[in-house]
């Protein structure tokens, strides 16, 4: 059985784009708690947002 990974993203988290070349970045400012909240945010270019590190 695969078990997927759930992004929980935390108030303040910083994200960026994946998409090489992209660099756009995205503050959480209150963390989403809706139905399907456990999936990577996405920039408008349909690459997943990642936390910087």
């Amino acid at each position: 059985m695969r078990m997927l990974q759930m992004t929980n993203y935390e108030a303040g988290t910083l994200l960026t784009c994946s998409h090489e070349g992209c660099g756009c970045r995205v503050r959480v400012e209150v963390s989403c708690h809706c139905t399907g909240a456990g999936e990577a945010y996405r920039c408008t270019c349909g690459d997943e947002l990642s936390p910087v590190g």
